[in-house]
């Protein structure tokens, strides 16, 4: 890891902050649910972090942190 890619995934942790100051509380069903597919597979936010980590582009993980954060605000976790 370099040092462009430390910041990218500083920026990114950043940003979710801003998103998490902006959004309502968590739903509590959806976040237990993350946590238990986290506690399965505790490599998941490695493969989460930017660049090409994954096979996911940068513009691909901004997508999927956009759905996630509609998803939130909207209530329609589904699960």
């Amino acid at each position: 890891m370099d040092r462009n890619d430390q910041q990218a995934i500083a920026n990114l942790f950043e940003k979710l902050a801003n998103v998490e100051r902006q959004t309502p509380p968590r739903d509590a069903e959806a976040e237990r649910f993350i946590n238990d597919q986290i506690a399965r597979q505790p490599g998941a936010p490695y493969y989460m972090a930017p660049g090409r980590v994954g096979g996911m582009a940068i513009e691909e993980k901004v997508e999927l942190i956009r759905a996630c954060r509609w998803v939130a605000a909207s209530g329609e976790a589904g699960w």
